[in-house]
């Protein structure tokens, strides 16, 4: 986390995917790759780490919120309801 408010994003990925090795069930984790993704407009791949948060941990509220949010942003109006 804190390399991600520093601004190094390529260390904040790193660091969210080493803990991802360590627990591939570790939804936070996941969640906060996705913002990385998010942060260099990877859509795509924003979503789907934030879908994988999403099937660890189904109530996890800002991973709902973050993945509508990238789907906004891709441009997919309608897909945030999903």
């Amino acid at each position: 986390m804190a390399r991600r408010a520093a601004g190094d994003l390529d260390g904040a990925f790193t660091d969210f995917t080493q803990a991802l090795s360590i627990d591939p069930t570790f939804a936070p984790a996941y969640n906060s790759r996705g913002n990385v993704r998010l942060a260099r407009r990877e859509w795509d791949e924003a979503i789907r780490d934030y879908t994988r948060a999403l099937q660890h941990d189904g109530r996890y509220k800002e991973a709902h919120c973050n993945r509508a949010v990238a789907r906004l942003r891709k441009g997919d109006a309608r897909g945030h309801h999903r």
